[in-house]
């Protein structure tokens, strides 16, 4: 066998990889390494944020269902105030979330800001027969809450029997009435 080896060497011939060649590999699959996992970060990273925007179109869809079923249950006509902070609006429903739609209940809904400094949408039932109020914070997301009342034709401030209540999210103007949301 010593002979063998004696005569590849005298021929020239190469018994494996040089320093180099071996350098060269282990930097390309370095290379190839880095760049996959870049790859992969970037995947998990739009991941993140797709299902994070997900997560805010099903709570804007799951709050303006909430708000189109307290309008098609309303008795009576809407009522707005506005005292330079806060910006109600008022009405009488049989969607009740505490009562579990039993019974008429006073509705409110308003933006109000909290100690952090961010909007946040609340709807607050009340039934002076029971006395109980209960109020849930919807979500912070919401830069803007406004609304209309249709009346003769056109859209206006005074309350009437139709509403249209505007919410704003990411700059976008979302718009509940009774039939749905209209983007």
């Amino acid at each position: 066998m010593y002979s063998i080896i004696k005569e590849g060497i005298k021929k020239g011939e190469k018994n494996g990889f040089t320093l180099i060649e071996i350098l060269v590999a282990v930097v390309l699959s370095g290379i190839i390494i880095v760049a996959l996992m870049e790859t992969f970060d970037s995947l998990a990273n739009t991941k993140a944020f797709l299902e994070s925007k997900n997560q805010k179109i099903e709570r804007l869809e799951k709050i303006a269902l909430l708000i189109q079923s307290d309008i098609r249950c309303k008795i009576g006509n809407f009522s707005a105030a506005n005292d330079g902070f806060i910006k109600k609006l008022s009405f009488v429903s049989t969607h009740s979330l505490f009562f579990n739609g039993s019974i008429p209940v006073k509705i409110d809904y308003y933006m109000k800001k909290n100690i952090n400094g961010k909007n946040i949408l609340y709807r607050e039932e009340s039934d002076e027969a029971t006395g109980i109020d209960f109020t849930i914070p919807l979500t912070y997301a919401f830069s803007k809450f406004d609304y209309k009342f249709y009346l003769n034709g056109r859209w206006q401030d005074n309350p009437s029997e139709t509403v249209k209540i505007s919410l704003v999210l990411n700059g976008k103007k979302y718009e509940i009435t009774q039939r749905g949301m209209i983007e």
